[in-house]
């Protein structure tokens, strides 16, 4: 169930999440962490700067950032949001 819960200017989001569903998450975080640079940056061997490196280190910075939203949902389940300083 989801819960909101208000205190000190800050309000934080919960919700119950079995500890099947974290395992999951935190699987499925690492694949994008690890597996999408790997694909597009190190595999290929780029030997110099082009558009198509860009478009791909822009991809792996994205995929990673994904990987880490899954991988802390996975491992922690609380987000926290503060009002006053808007984090």
């Amino acid at each position: 169930m989801f819960q909101v819960h208000e205190r000190d200017g800050e309000i934080i989001f919960t919700e119950k999440v079995s500890n099947k569903l974290r395992i999951f998450l935190s699987i499925i975080g690492f694949f994008p962490i690890i597996y999408v640079p790997y694909k597009l940056i190190i595999q290929p061997g780029w030997n110099e700067f082009s558009i198509y490196l860009f478009f791909s280190i822009v991809i792996s910075i994205g995929a990673f950032l994904l990987g880490s939203l899954f991988l802390a949902a996975g491992l922690f389940g609380t987000l926290s949001y503060d009002i006053i300083r808007k984090i």
